[in-house]
């Protein structure tokens, strides 16, 4: 059973919600609903070091890094693409959670298509739901017959985006 973290904003936690369900119906674990909680930016304190102190706030950074750690995979949801124009996502927050998890040795997906990070070199990209079923189902075949779950094994594959 695999264990997710969904990485991804107050923009994209409806998209966030919708896979966190298609997921667990398969039968994956993920390790924190964050859009369930209050939202970061709801806490309204003009004083910077204040606001990082804000029970809210410290409380999500401490939740998400305990979930990120706990998460076999990382996906980070980029923003739902808007008509027919193509955009691409810049991350913010989410970069922290995909660095965190990368440095953990983590799968890191990234869903859509995001802005170009030369550190996203580490990442699988996928470009929608069912690329990145195929992947998820290639990487549990390959975690269900092997005990070895260090990075420096995977294999990178770039989605169409």
């Amino acid at each position: 059973m695999l264990k997710i973290y969904i990485a991804g904003n107050s923009k994209t936690f409806e998209t966030a919600k919708r896979l966190a369900n298609i997921l667990e119906r398969e039968g994956c674990i993920i390790t924190r609903k964050w859009w369930e909680y209050p939202f970061s930016i709801s806490v309204k304190i003009s004083s910077d070091r204040k606001w990082y102190l804000h029970p809210i706030v410290s409380g999500n950074c401490n939740s998400d890094f305990k979930a990120i750690e706990e998460a076999d995979i990382v996906i980070a949801v980029c923003n739902p693409q808007i008509g027919s124009k193509r955009t691409r996502t810049h991350f913010r927050g989410a970069n922290v959670e995909i660095g965190y998890a990368l440095a953990l040795n983590k799968y890191v997906f990234i869903l859509g298509k995001p802005e170009r990070c030369t550190l996203y070199a580490k990442c699988t990209i996928v470009k929608d739901l069912n690329d990145l079923m195929d992947n998820l189902v290639d990487l549990d075949t390959v975690e269900s017959h092997e005990n070895d779950n260090q990075i420096e094994n995977q294999e990178y594959r770039i989605g169409e985006s």
